[in-house]
């Protein structure tokens, strides 16, 4: 039985994009970028901002 997930890996053609709709629609805030060499792409990690206060 699964208790939590680590992260969720998306690929998507246009980060640039992706990071507007994290940020503005779903209210994450993008914390880190990385270049894999290897697999010639680029990758962001964002999380949910945080809020003092919250009711759950």
């Amino acid at each position: 039985m699964f208790t939590k997930i680590h992260h969720v890996g998306i690929v998507v053609r246009n980060l640039e994009a992706a990071y507007a709709f994290y940020r503005d629609t779903l209210g994450l805030a993008v914390h880190k970028e990385a270049v894999v060499q290897d697999q010639g792409v680029r990758g962001g990690a964002a999380h949910r901002r945080r809020e003092r206060n919250r009711a759950f």
